[in-house]
């Protein structure tokens, strides 16, 4: 088993190198579908999987790979490498994601992401605004951004009329301001910050509350509940839960496989 698993190791990790390569190749279709690969890993990466991922694109240069990306002419490839790397800095992906954070401010690539987020494309300017949410967590993010002058497109980004967009955008302003608050060097301009921005912020705290309580409650309830199951009819509940639960994953991938489908059509149309 031990060799079995050190052969897997090593197989994965020429794929990675692989992949990588194609990211680099100047044949768009090469890019497209290294980027469309490498999706596939982030979105199923989480615990000790998003970690070694993470680590493996930090040790492999990776990042920075990514981070140039961003300027692509290749519209789908710079949507999926938005997404990487929105999804590789969040530290529910990977508990290190702190260290890709700091690769991509060696990178400068605040300026890139701002010019994503003036992009006419929604699904850029989407990945974007999400991106620049979990970047925004990471102090040294906070100051590049506001030193590369993203605010001002910020303030405009909460009137956006796609909701999820102005939900990103609450969030990174929310996370500048609690990692500015005690700098006087930006904390004056966000001090100017709009009515209806602090607003946007306030609702988007309240919703995080909200949200953190309504799960705090559940688990509660579902505590109490095991507490009052007899042993023996608990063993047959789990094993249901277990069942049902691996149906509902089961019926969720093959949803999620038919809309990622019918997405990869809308964009080629598109």
């Amino acid at each position: 088993m031990e060799g079995y698993a050190d052969e897997t190791a090593i197989e994965a990790d020429g794929v990675i190198d692989e992949v990588l390569q194609l990211l680099t190749s100047t044949d768009p279709e090469d890019r497209i579908e290294a980027a469309g690969v490498m999706c596939e890993w982030v979105n199923s990466a989480y615990g000790d999987v998003g970690s070694a991922l993470g680590a493996a694109m930090r040790q492999k240069g990776g990042v920075p790979v990514l981070a140039k990306l961003w300027s692509d002419h290749e519209l789908l490839v710079k949507q999926r490498s938005l997404l990487i790397l929105g999804n590789l800095c969040s530290d529910s992906v990977d508990a290190e994601s702190g260290e890709t954070k700091e690769i991509l401010l060696q990178c400068r690539a605040e300026h890139a992401l701002l010019a994503c987020a003036n992009s006419d494309d929604p699904t850029v300017l989407l990945l974007a605004c999400a991106a620049l949410q979990n970047l925004c967590q990471d102090v040294g993010w906070a100051h590049a951004v506001m030193e590369c002058g993203f605010l001002p497109r910020l303030e405009v980004l909460v009137r956006h009329e796609d909701t999820n967009v102005v939900r990103y955008v609450a969030g990174a302003l929310q996370n500048l301001v609690a990692r500015l608050r005690t700098t006087s060097k930006h904390w004056e301009q966000l001090s100017y910050l709009t009515e209806l921005s602090r607003r946007v912020i306030l609702a988007r705290m309240h919703q995080a509350a909200v949200e953190a309580f309504a799960e705090k409650r559940a688990l509660r309830l579902i505590r109490s509940a095991a507490r009052r199951i007899p042993p023996h009819l608990g063993f047959l509940r789990v094993q249901r839960w277990r069942n049902a639960e691996r149906a509902r994953l089961e019926a969720e991938a093959e949803v999620r496989q038919m809309w990622e489908a019918a997405a990869a059509i809308a964009l080629q149309v598109s």
